[in-house]
């Protein structure tokens, strides 16, 4: 399912992830692929 939505969005990485969550509504799916790539940034830096 997750690599269907980031499939479904190729170039925008953050709206991919967020259509995961929320396919039918863009603003919360930006929002939830936002949180998702700082969270991934962060523990990536540790």
């Amino acid at each position: 399912m997750l690599s269907e939505a980031i499939k479904s969005s190729p170039s925008d990485l953050e709206l991919g992830i967020g259509r995961y969550h929320s396919w039918n509504d863009e603003a919360r799916a930006r929002n939830y692929g936002s949180r998702i790539l700082a969270i991934y940034r962060n523990l990536r830096d540790l």
